[in-house]
């Protein structure tokens, strides 16, 4: 029977046909937005790293962000083709429209032999879900944030997985383990969301090794041989992991628990649904509710395998210890996978989740997108005529590097062609607090910089000494070679005091 008859017939259908019509436009009006709209504070530090790569600095190093390489590498990529961040929003784009198709691909095979009215009711349900869950993952993250994407490469990993054949096929495995490698180089606890995925779908021993555990073996290898070649390997090692699973792992362990017990905070994850909307916090909690009753049913296996996979989910989540809000969206793709599990297995249950659904996307909350635009518009304009005054003044002077006394969130590094100083180059406290090298080369950087970046009204992490420092050596009085310019309000230059 064709749509048009199946609602003719099943005229109550037409609800979740308009939820699912509305769904589809917020996630077109956040496809638009992603491309034209704002960049989150994080992405300048991505166009920094990236920046300092191409002028020959070594991530980690040279210029410390707690991010993987493969942010970096993709930043760069981003200024060589479009001399800006525009790679990453058209990434960033796709991602939003990549998150809804996958979820409907993965529920597909399992609407087929469905009696209608219910096959047209799912599939109403599939497309309302997806929308739900990538205007959620938007919502807390997006604008640059590399979270959405490494969701959407996971979910088509998925895709993959869940249509896998029993016998091997090359290109498969090569596919997934790009998309592994993909994954897991822009963000680390990816490799516990597909673990946890694999564990909810395999279908057999052969099913998981051939099509997890050998494409993930294969990233691992291609990731590690990369990272050698480019001559990361060792700062990759010996800066950026001992940093992460020493000092940044283990700061907010009396506030959030150790780094296994994090795994196990459920109401987190809960509550960040539930700001963002109730009606999603109940679906979700309907959808685990029902793929417990699912398990139990079928064997203890299923149910074990069940609670591992919940728990590598929201290990991923609470890896960093911050559960800062884009950390949701690790969760995303395990609870879309969910949701296509629990189709036609518990009829009330179900029925529960797309009422919840629909609730979900009717009262989604309102972001006003052209305000967000027109602020972004105002605010990029002040960034980059601070980038282009300090290129300028260092262009004319000949200096090659700067140092960048600002704390997170004023970002005109992420847009100047020179580099500041590292490896921190963003004060921020958490990070200079993180090693002793961090402070000494911060030291050696204030004694050598010809040029220190300042924003007005803003406090710094500088201390005491620092500041007398300052004082008694800089001025905002230029040199000769720096020419006629103005300062970049709210940023201002400041200059190293002529000797003789």
């Amino acid at each position: 029977m064709s749509l048009s008859g199946t609602l003719r017939r099943h005229p109550w259908l037409l609800i979740p046909a308009v939820a699912a019509l509305w769904g589809v436009f917020l996630v077109l009006q956040r496809f638009l937005f992603e491309l034209q709209g704002t960049l989150h504070d994080d992405v300048y530090t991505y166009l920094a790293v990236g920046r300092g790569i191409l002028n020959g600095l070594t991530p980690y190093t040279d210029l410390f962000e707690s991010k993987p390489l493969g942010v970096f590498l993709l930043a760069a990529f981003s200024l060589v083709l479009f001399k800006g961040p525009f790679l990453l929003k058209l990434l960033q784009a796709a991602s939003v429209l990549t998150i809804p198709v996958c979820a409907y691909l993965l529920a597909e095979p399992r609407m087929r032999d469905l009696e209608q009215p219910h096959r047209t009711l799912w599939q109403f349900a599939s497309i309302i879900a997806g929308s739900v869950f990538t205007v959620y993952a938007f919502a807390i993250s997006g604008e640059g944030l590399i979270e959405p994407l490494g969701a959407a490469l996971c979910l088509v990993a998925t895709v993959l997985f869940d249509r896998a054949p029993e016998h091997r096929e090359r290109w498969r495995i090569g596919l997934l383990s790009f998309l592994f490698l993909c994954a897991v180089g822009l963000k680390e606890p990816f490799v516990l969301v597909l673990f946890a995925i694999a564990l909810l779908l395999m279908r057999s021993r052969r099913h998981f090794i051939m099509f997890f555990l050998l494409p993930l073996g294969i990233a691992s290898v291609v990731g590690l041989v990369a990272l050698l070649l480019l001559g990361y390997l060792g700062p990759y090692f010996s800066v950026y992991l001992v940093h992460m699973f020493g000092y940044h792992l283990g700061q907010l362990s009396d506030a959030n628990g150790s780094f296994f017990v994090r795994g196990l905070l459920v109401q987190r994850t809960f509550l960040n649904m539930f700001y963002y909307s109730q009606a999603l916090a109940i679906a979700v909690t309907l959808i685990v509710a029902g793929n417990v009753c699912v398990s139990v049913k079928q064997s203890i296996r299923s149910l074990i395998l069940f609670v591992a996979a919940l728990y590598l989910l929201l290990l991923a989540v609470g890896t960093g210890g911050d559960f800062y809000a884009h950390h949701f969206v690790f969760a995303v793709p395990g609870f879309v996978v969910l949701f296509v599990l629990l189709i036609n297995k518990q009829r009330a249950i179900g029925w529960l989740t797309i009422f919840c659904f629909l609730v979900a996307v009717f009262l989604h909350q309102h972001i006003d997108y052209r305000e967000k635009r027109e602020w972004w518009s105002e605010r990029r304009a002040v960034l980059v005529r601070a980038a282009e005054t300090i290129d300028e003044v260092m262009d004319r002077c000949g200096w090659e590097r700067y140092l960048h006394v600002v704390n997170k969130g004023a970002g005109a590094f992420g847009y100047t062609k020179h580099s500041p100083y590292g490896p921190i180059f963003v004060q921020f406290n958490r990070f200079i607090e993180g090693s002793k090298m961090y402070e000494e080369r911060f030291r050696e950087a204030l004694f050598e910089t010809p040029l220190l970046v300042l924003c007005e009204g803003q406090e710094t992490n500088l201390t005491d000494s620092a500041k007398t420092y300052i004082n008694d050596n800089f001025t905002f009085t230029p040199p000769s070679c720096a020419g006629e310019f103005q300062q970049p309000v709210p940023y201002r230059l400041v200059f190293r005091k002529q000797t003789g």
